[in-house]
């Protein structure tokens, strides 16, 4: 049974946020995961193996596992890309006027 809602998507960037070994498994090959390293999805879908049924699973570009095994998708956040306001920054550049004192 999925446990979460699925928010990925093929195409979609992701941020990996766990590489963490998961005791349940005898062997772990998460190949050249990193975490903090930004991926692509190529598939999403649920896996099942011996341990654990329907899981929301993604594969990544650039990475492969044994017999295409996918990667949870907990071990993922998707990217956000923050846009920058710059006009605080803007404002900084333009000069200000400055204020003659009277010297008597």
């Amino acid at each position: 049974m999925v446990t979460s809602m699925n928010n990925f998507y093929v195409g979609q960037e992701v941020v990996c946020i766990d590489v963490s070994h998961d005791p349940r498994y005898q062997w772990q090959d998460l190949g050249s995961l990193k975490e903090g390293n930004i991926y692509k999805i190529t598939w999403v879908g649920l896996w099942s193996d011996s341990i654990q049924k329907d899981l929301l699973c993604i594969q990544v570009e650039g990475i492969s596992r044994p017999n295409n095994t996918p990667f949870r998708a907990t071990r993922f956040r998707p990217l956000v890309e923050k846009k920058t306001d710059i006009s605080v920054f803007q404002k900084l550049l333009v000069p200000k006027e400055k204020v003659l004192e009277n010297v008597d």
